[in-house]
């Protein structure tokens, strides 16, 4: 489909949405059953079958400008939008045990507050948690499906914020001249580095092991496929000849 015609159905899309939602606006009637029909005391003139085709076709061209598709366009965008926010703020019971679960793991402070928030306004606070649930997601899956690797990450997790806490502090005694507090601590920031690292190398590995276990899964499906190449090929043959099961092609 060329450029040109693409842009014609979008504009005729655009005047039907345009057409339905004007009829949907205050002030347009239509006749009630069981109530007579008033005549139109609106004076108008007589017009000709070619004048109102031609009056028709000048009405169509006018809604085809550039401002009222752009009007149309931007009305569609935000409405959209609008849909999809609410979409992100509808979570399920099960998402929001998940979540709390989650967050005990990697802030208790943060969770608690959270189910009390849950106790006193429960729309907000499931709103809140609607709005977090992205950005836990990987960690509830892993805690669902990989619990090594979901405590690995939750340690990722508190090291990195003992690390900044603690480098927080350092810095601050350095500012304020207190050299023994400044080496105690760089010391401390030093292990929870070295913690940190071996951390984070473990779950380097265990990624590394999950990709070996699925290349080996791959590879015996390969193996299995092109053992089975003449079986798989008949059945192709059979299934397009509409004849046969389906074929694991």
């Amino acid at each position: 489909m060329t450029v040109s015609m693409r842009s014609c159905l979008s504009a005729v899309i655009i005047t039907a949405l345009a057409t339905v939602t004007s009829a949907e606006q205050p002030g347009h009637t239509t006749h009630q059953p069981g109530k007579p029909v008033q005549a139109d005391t609106d004076t108008r003139q007589t017009t000709t079958p070619g004048q109102t085709d031609q009056a028709t076709d000048e009405q169509h061209t006018s809604s085809f400008t550039p401002e009222n598709i752009d009007v149309l366009r931007r009305r569609n965008l935000h409405n959209a939008m609008k849909q999809a926010r609410m979409r992100r703020q509808n979570i399920t019971d099960q998402e929001i045990k998940d979540i709390l679960a989650v967050l005990r793991d990697l802030n208790p402070t943060m969770a608690e507050r959270l189910h009390r928030a849950l106790m006193q306004n429960r729309e907000q606070a499931r709103r809140m948690l609607a709005m977090a649930r992205d950005r836990v997601k990987e960690m509830v899956e892993a805690r669902r499906n990989d619990p090594e690797l979901y405590k690995l990450r939750v340690q990722d997790f508190r090291l990195t914020q003992r690390t900044r806490m603690v480098a927080r502090r350092a810095r601050q005694a350095d500012l304020d001249g207190n050299q023994r507090d400044a080496r105690r601590l760089i010391v401390e920031l030093k292990n929870i580095i070295r913690e940190h690292f071996d951390v984070r190398q473990t779950m380097r590995e265990h990624e590394l092991h999950r990709l070996e276990l699925r290349l080996d899964a791959m590879r015996k499906q390969l193996q299995q496929r092109a053992e089975s190449r003449e079986q798989l090929i008949q059945k192709r043959i059979d299934e397009v000849l509409g004849d046969g099961e389906q074929p694991q092609w």
